[in-house]
């Protein structure tokens, strides 16, 4: 973004790339056009591959497939030691700046086979983009992925999805995790716009007797106004099928700046568990590039299990015993815009 984080952001690439650190930065193209979404960082981070040091920008567009962008967020460092995997952006509305509080969100920071791998999907991705752009400024990467350190005892997996195709990757990941859990199951869900076969496996799970909470997005806390409506709609319908649903209360400083609820992540059990880009809505599965990095490990899958719980706390969220408590707005933009968007969803689901 173009605010004090993407800038400070670009400072610290510009500055391990003089001290000769090789830097290659790849965003949506789209996404990129928009005001304030990074078009004046990336411009000071081209001026810096123009004078000559070792970076790199691309600007992600699948030519083949109209309307497909990038939702990857990931950080790989060294060749595949390490990497940070999660739903942030390098912008003051997921780190939070001055006056601004951080939005709710998860990361995870790897090392190991995990890691090896991030690389691995940055490499391929980037050379896949030179194959279909030709870009003479530009050059493919060396997979140069370090062997990987496996001293630890965590069981990772990276999950790639690419929209297209039979490519359902991410969501069977959480589908088989749904199925397969026996106590728990909780679900931090940006936007709650579950397919139906999601909302089926945790209604099950519900049945069977296992501990399903779903935390989302309240009217007020949401950033996308518009999908306010269907989004309620899909609570209430867990809700009445015993999941445990809670709304994000809208906390909201003297300047106006909302704190949404931004997450992306699930935890099985209290020992499977993924930190992912990937929403759980339409968009994700058919038109993003995204990544999940999920663990099997009782350590990892407790700190999950006690981040969503320190997240649905009373003076943090509302949980939703009946109907009234989803507060839909009564304004005539979150109806007409919602209707829409709850039609072009049923058509996508």
């Amino acid at each position: 973004y173009d605010d004090e984080v993407g800038f400070e952001t670009a400072r610290l690439l510009i500055e391990k790339a003089r001290q000769g650190v090789s830097v290659a930065v790849t965003v949506d193209y789209d996404v990129a056009l928009q005001p304030g979404h990074g078009g004046n960082v990336l411009a000071m981070l081209e001026q810096a591959a123009r004078e000559g040091l070792p970076i790199a920008v691309r600007r992600w567009k699948n030519l083949e497939q109209w309307g497909q962008g990038l939702h990857i967020k990931s950080l790989v460092v060294d060749h595949g030691r390490c990497a940070i995997i999660g739903g942030r952006n390098p912008g003051k509305f997921y780190y939070g700046q001055g006056d601004r509080p951080a939005w709710t969100d998860a990361e995870i920071e790897v090392c190991g086979p995990l890691a090896v791998d991030a690389n691995a999907a940055f490499v391929r991705n980037w050379n896949q983009q030179q194959d279909m752009h030709g870009d003479a400024h530009l050059k493919p990467i060396e997979d140069r992925g370090i062997e990987a350190d496996t001293s630890g005892s965590a069981k990772s997996a990276l999950v790639e999805h690419h929209p297209g195709g039979d490519d359902a990757n991410i969501a069977t990941a959480m589908l088989m995790a749904i199925r397969a859990s026996k106590e728990s199951f909780y679900l931090a869900s940006a936007y709650m716009l579950a397919m139906p076969a999601v909302r089926e496996e945790l209604k099950a799970a519900a049945r069977r007797g296992v501990d399903v909470q779903v935390l989302t997005n309240s009217a007020e806390s949401l950033d996308e106004k518009l999908l306010a409506i269907p989004i309620l709609e899909i609570v209430d319908e867990l809700r009445q099928a015993g999941v445990r649903t809670f709304l994000q209360k809208s906390t909201t400083d003297k300047n106006g700046h909302t704190k949404t609820m931004h997450a992306k992540m699930w935890v099985a059990d209290g020992e499977l568990s993924s930190i992912q880009n990937y929403n759980d809505h339409p968009r994700s599965e058919y038109y993003e590039e995204e990544l999940a990095a999920v663990t099997l490990d009782k350590t990892l899958g407790g700190q999950a299990q006690e981040l969503f719980s320190s997240w649905t706390t009373p003076d943090r969220a509302l949980e939703v015993k009946d109907s009234d408590d989803l507060s839909i707005p009564n304004d005539w933009f979150t109806h007409f815009k919602g209707g829409r968007a709850k039609g072009l969803l049923h058509r996508l689901t």
